[in-house]
């Protein structure tokens, strides 16, 4: 990410590099999460999609522990990167993500 895209963020983010899943009005693209914070993510959707900004997503984070379930709108796309301003659906999420990113390095 360019400068002007980190001075927009409120908060830090993470690299992360797990599978996922973008889901939009029952469709579904497998994508790749690059970045996470507390309050939004980028992943990767390598396949053909028709997503735009804001639009309304639920991202799924694949975990061996158990999934983690965000949902938001999309905050900006550019070529196959697709930024995500999401929050946990639940409070179980909220405390696997919190977990999550307490075990992974600022950038």
């Amino acid at each position: 990410m360019n400068e002007l895209h980190a001075e927009l963020r409120a908060r830090p983010r993470f690299r992360c590099r797990c599978y996922a899943t973008l889901q939009h009005t029952g469709e579904t693209w497998p994508a790749h999460l690059l970045n996470l914070g507390d309050s939004g993510a980028l992943v990767a959707i390598l396949v053909p999609h028709r997503l735009d900004a804001d639009e309304a997503v639920e991202l799924c984070i694949e975990r061996s522990e158990g999934d983690i379930h965000l949902r938001g709108i999309i905050a900006h796309r550019k070529e196959h990167y697709i930024g995500v301003e999401c929050n946990p659906i639940s409070t179980r999420d909220r405390q696997a993500l919190d977990h999550l990113l307490a075990n992974l390095n600022q950038i």
